[in-house]
């Protein structure tokens, strides 16, 4: 994966993959104001990455196989990810930040609605 600054053109991260073509799709949503890429994985695993592709968070096992699409939207005012995967099952992946008074960010575990 490699993170692009489309208005400077600059790369922002680059993060080679040990298993090439594992990563199946992508999207990306703004988590309290911070910008988060989700991948999600040929094997089924979800995982929320900085921009920087340095950090991410935990994968989490969303589904049983590929996922085949993912996309990002609000419901009510939280940020939420919707998987499709190639076991039939559809998820919808909610995720929020815990921050510091010195502004380091965590990201807290995912909960989810099928």
């Amino acid at each position: 994966m490699i993170a692009w600054d489309l208005q400077t053109m600059r790369m922002l991260g680059h993060r080679p993959s040990k298993k090439p073509g594992s990563n199946a799709c992508l999207a990306v949503t703004a988590l309290e104001g911070r910008t988060t890429i989700l991948s999600a994985s040929r094997k089924g695993k979800l995982r929320r990455w900085e921009t920087n592709l340095t950090a991410h968070a935990a994968p989490i096992a969303a589904h049983n196989g590929p996922i085949t699409a993912i996309n990002t939207l609000d419901i009510d005012g939280r940020p939420t990810a919707v998987t499709v995967g190639a076991d039939g099952l559809t998820g919808s992946w909610t995720c929020t930040l815990a921050c510091a008074a010195d502004q380091s960010c965590a990201i807290l575990p995912w909960s989810t609605r099928y």
